[in-house]
């Protein structure tokens, strides 16, 4: 029994809805009078009996109405059509709702034959086809429904929920599943790739943050924050580390706190403090569900400013030395040296995957292991080379021992700040939030793209759960926040997936099977011409991805086992360190169409290649589309670089999503949309930038 508007209905019995706008009918018991009036009010309407979840349409030729299915109750409320559903032909049955995993507690509806006094469903006053999509029982992707939102306070913790339900019963498989040879090779190479720029963010920020953090924290909170993640989130493959955007906020930050004369580590506590309870909001209510808005307008700026950030830092270390090394210009030339050294060694490594000499499987592992081997040759040469010596080059300030920076303790003197400084932590913390949500979404969408043909099912809200967490943590102890890091979580996926070569040539009849048919054929008929064999190019596409939750603890585990090999880490150059930062934004603009489309500012379109977007759209829209990314790039670099202003920056990459949404639209055809803004498929050797997802927009 339910109770709706003071009256009691008996459930469990289809509703036939009349043409004629009469009330509906249930055998036992009365539609109550709220409900009949809600139907009678509009031209359509659905009807779901309580209980069974049968829904009854009423037909006509305008939009019709949502019934909102709650469990033992009637409702009628508005439904909002897609545009394949509108096109599609009318149906003559209630369509059936798709029931999830996580909705098990929500009532089945069933197919109901249409009531002998309803009109037919072709013609004029044919009704619309219409889905019933409740975003109480749809989760496509694990971002939600298709249409609508989740936002409302009925259905705050349920994309929550639903992530929790749809990993918890693979929790002990996502272990067992990693037990496997394929997963040795995927640790040791994914150690090395993960360790490189847990050393390098640790170096420079110590120089930028002048000392207060160093590699040692960078390693204990990478170490600590990857094997929590690993172990709790929802998509275990994603990797988390540090980030060149949160560098960028973590210096800027500092030099704040410098200027104004506050206590950094007490102030980056509580911006880290605030950030997590915002973030852990965002989860409960369903937030990440906006991430389906975001399209490869957003992914491509995005990471256009993380290779402009990675280049500028390296470029103002080297160049710094000069500045400062007077007359002699020695070190300043051997530091320089030894960048473009490791820059280029790590580069040659990287592109031997795609060369011709050497086997496969060897191509393979020198370009797993190049950025790391880049780093152990070019740190030993500078230790063998008298000259390089004798030059007493700068290397990384890492302590004898694991000690934090400054010989401080493990815990923020959090009321070492006064309580303004405290409640006022609350407004960068919401900058950082942006940055985080859109950071952290962006990568787990890359890692769950449907190219990569994962099975177990994403898990987006619990994955940010997780990351507020372990950035409250951090924050306690004054350690570098982590994110996750697209391009280490696609090589995680990489290394772990069995592939596939597809394509190729295709065989067309040859040339003896066209001369044997003409044998039989008389005299005077015309003898065929031998087709050509027809190309197809070859391309790699995943199979299968062994998703474990093994891979990614024993990573960061053995990047916690790096803090006894401390005096090792100490040699190591700090130029080298720039040489890798040079080799990472590098790597990060290959694949970005926004920056290959630069270049077809200044190219002639009739040189255009055949694939080039300029000969599937106008050049006009194509050089506008580019002008607006570099619009919105510059404004984010001229937030970043300005001390006054660098706080700010992530508000910026949030209003990315809005341009994309507003006023993209209006100024470019759905044609060109379609073309430069589509969908991206992944690269399997080298991605780096996130595929996108159809903006609804």
């Amino acid at each position: 029994m339910a109770r709706v508007g003071g009256d009691r209905v008996k459930g469990g019995v289809p509703v036939a809805m009349a043409a004629s706008g009469a009330a509906a009918t249930v055998a036992a018991a009365a539609v109550p009078a709220a409900v009949t009036s809600a139907v009678r009010s509009r031209p359509m309407a659905w009807v779901v009996a309580p209980g069974t979840g049968v829904a009854a349409r009423r037909a006509a030729a305008t939009p019709p109405l949502l019934a909102t299915i709650r469990p033992g109750r009637w409702v009628a409320a508005p439904l909002r059509l897609s545009r394949a559903a509108r096109r599609a032909p009318a149906p003559s049955v209630a369509a059936p709702y798709r029931r999830r995993r996580q909705d098990v507690d929500a009532p089945v509806p069933v197919s109901m034959a249409a009531s002998p006094s309803s009109p037919p469903t072709s013609g004029a006053g044919g009704a619309a086809a219409a889905t019933v999509s409740d975003p109480l029982l749809e989760d496509v992707g694990g971002l939600g429904p298709s249409t609508g939102n989740r936002f409302a306070p009925r259905y705050w913790g349920r994309g929550l929920l639903g992530d929790v339900r749809r990993r918890a019963p693979l929790y002990a498989s996502d272990w067992m599943d990693g037990f496997q040879l394929k997963a040795l090779p995927a640790t040791a190479f994914l150690y090395f790739a993960c360790l490189a720029p847990v050393v390098a963010f640790g170096g420079l920020t110590s120089v930028l943050t002048n000392g207060a953090m160093g590699v040692v924290e960078f390693l204990v909170s990478a170490s600590g924050c990857g094997m929590a993640y690993a172990a709790l989130s929802g998509q275990p493959l994603v990797i988390i580390g540090p980030t060149g955007l949160t560098l960028a906020f973590t210096s800027a930050l500092y030099g704040f706190c410098a200027r104004a004369g506050i206590p950094f580590l007490a102030t980056y506590a509580w911006v880290g403090i605030w950030t997590a309870a915002i973030l852990a909001f965002l989860a409960f209510v369903n937030a990440s569900d906006l991430i389906k808005y975001c399209t490869r307008f957003t992914d491509e700026v995005f990471n256009s400013l993380i290779a402009c950030n990675f280049v500028f830092e390296a470029s103002r270390s080297l160049a710094g030395g000069f500045s400062v090394a007077g007359v002699d210009k020695t070190r300043p030339f051997f530091s320089l040296a030894l960048a473009l050294g490791t820059f280029t060694l790590a580069r040659t490594m990287s592109g031997l995957r795609s060369g011709k000499y050497l086997r496969k499987r060897v191509r393979t592992l020198l370009a797993d292991f190049g950025p790391c081997l880049s780093i152990f040759a070019m740190s030993a040469l500078a230790a063998i080379v008298p000259a390089i010596r004798a030059a007493s080059l700068e290397t990384l300030d890492i302590p004898a021992k694991m000690t934090l920076a400054g010989g401080r303790s493990w815990l923020v003197p959090l009321a070492g700040v006064p309580l303004s400084i405290k409640v006022s932590a609350v407004l960068p913390a919401l900058l950082l939030t942006m940055l985080f949500f859109l950071d952290q979404n962006i990568s787990v969408r890359c890692t769950n793209t449907p190219a990569h043909k994962l099975k177990k099912g994403p898990g987006y809200h619990l994955d940010l759960l997780v990351l507020a967490a372990c950035t409250f943590v951090t924050s306690l102890l004054g350690l570098p926040w982590m994110c996750a890091a697209t391009v280490q979580s696609l090589n995680h996926v990489r290394a772990l997936a069995t592939t596939e070569v597809v394509g190729g040539n295709v065989p067309k009849p040859s040339l003896a099977a066209a001369t044997a048919s003409t044998e039989t054929a008389p005299s005077d008929a015309p003898v065929p011409a031998a087709t050509p064999t027809e190309v197809s190019p070859e391309r790699v596409q995943i199979k299968s991805v062994v998703e474990s939750r093994v891979t990614g603890f024993a990573i960061h585990a053995l990047i916690g086992a790096s803090l006894f090999f401390l005096p090792l880490l100490r040699r190591i150059p700090l130029a080298v360190i720039c040489g890798l930062f040079l080799f990472l934004g590098r790597n990060m603009m290959t694949g970005n169409q926004f920056l290959q489309r630069v270049k077809l500012l200044f190219l002639d379109p009739e040189m255009a290649p055949p694939n080039s977007p300029i000969k599937k759209v106008s050049p006009r829209e194509v050089h506008g589309f580019t002008a607006l990314q570099l619009v919105c790039l510059a404004a984010l670099w001229a937030l970043k670089v300005n001390p006054k202003t660098s706080l700010f920056f992530p508000s910026v990459i949030a209003s990315l999503l809005a341009i994309r949404s507003l006023l993209a639209r209006r100024l470019f055809s759905e044609r060109a949309l379609d073309v430069l803004d589509g969908e991206l498929g992944v690269d399997e050797d080298d991605a780096p930038a996130p595929p996108p997802v159809p903006s609804s927009a």
